[in-house]
């Protein structure tokens, strides 16, 4: 099982490749906010990153949080693109606040606090 996390973000996007639940390799790529670059922008860099972590491999799963796919049909633009990039694979978009919390605070309720190239701020209760 591959499965490729993405943080995309207003300054860079980072794609991380789990082989069978080992680390298997990342790669970090231009900007990706579908907010500032449009939807068809932000999801060309966000598969060029992940082509680069996968090394020619097609993944299983991809989650991929972006910057300003917060709003629902910015998310679907984005998770057709990637569906069409990676056809076989199972794709989940979600904002990148969440996954900043999810990385903070594995479970439970919990506040994150953006204050980078944008600010935003998420709860999970």
């Amino acid at each position: 099982m591959i499965a490729i996390g993405v943080d995309a973000g207003g300054t860079a996007t980072t794609a991380a490749v789990s082989r069978a639940g080992t680390a298997a390799g990342e790669a970090t790529g231009p900007a990706a906010n579908a907010t500032t670059s449009g939807v068809a922008a932000a999801a060309a860099a966000i598969v060029a990153t992940m082509h680069a972590a996968l090394g020619g491999e097609q993944p299983d799963s991809v989650h991929a949080g972006v910057a300003g796919a917060g709003r629902p049909a910015v998310a679907r633009g984005l998770e057709a693109a990637l569906a069409q990039a990676f056809p076989a694979a199972r794709i989940v978009v979600s904002d990148d606040a969440s996954i900043a919390l999810r990385a903070a605070i594995p479970a439970g309720p919990g506040v994150i606090l953006i204050a980078g190239t944008g600010s935003s701020a998420h709860a999970e209760n």
